[in-house]
């Protein structure tokens, strides 16, 4: 939802500044006519002349244009230096004072349970026809463990991580064909994993 807020921000924002240009700016224009020009952006200078302020700029900058492209840029980069240090990040509950009970109890989750209790990560695999079957299955089994080798990785759970002692091959008999397996230990793992998913 914030994300969504945020592009519909964004679209009003440009459907406002075009509706704005597109009708006030005109209709302002029409009203003021020639009074428009009764006030100078900046007093002193006389396009008109060929000595104003922005005539000197222009003529500067033509004359020196490395120079002043050179300048610019240094300045720019120097403006910019702060962003180097900027940490990217979509806000949480950190952002929470530690005295707020609220950060307290997501900071007790967290210690007592792991990061991965409060924030798992979720990795959907699809499959062009049906997930369960027996080649599926098997790509299902090696990409599962392979996950568990990762560094950090604490558990994983899928169709294929239902209990240790169930092979690679009894996962493919299993859901090709569940009465062929006729291991109980099998069957009460998928059985437990079936009430727990609710």
């Amino acid at each position: 939802m914030m994300l969504r807020s945020l592009g519909a921000g964004g679209v009003l924002v440009v459907v406002v500044s075009v509706a704005g240009a597109l009708s006030l700016a005109p209709a302002l224009l029409s009203v003021l006519g020639h009074r428009v020009n009764s006030l100078t952006v900046l007093h002193g200078s006389a396009p008109a002349s060929g000595n104003g302020l922005w005539h000197r700029v222009a003529s500067m900058v033509a004359r020196r244009p490395l120079a002043v492209f050179l300048g610019v840029l240094a300045l720019l980069l120097l403006l910019g230096l702060p962003f180097l240090r900027v940490r990217m990040g979509a806000p949480d509950i950190t952002i929470l004072p530690k005295d707020v009970e609220s950060r307290q109890g997501f900071d007790l989750l967290r210690q007592e349970f792991g990061a991965g209790e409060v924030a798992p990560i979720f990795v959907v695999v699809e499959a062009q026809d049906s997930i369960f079957r027996q080649e599926h299955v098997g790509s299902l089994y090696d990409f599962s463990r392979a996950l568990e080798a990762l560094p950090g990785v604490v558990r994983v759970e899928s169709l294929v991580n239902l209990d240790p002692a169930i092979t690679r091959g009894q996962y493919q008999l299993l859901y090709a064909e569940p009465g062929r397996i006729s291991d109980p230990a099998v069957l009460r793992s998928l059985n437990d994993k079936a009430k727990k998913r609710g």
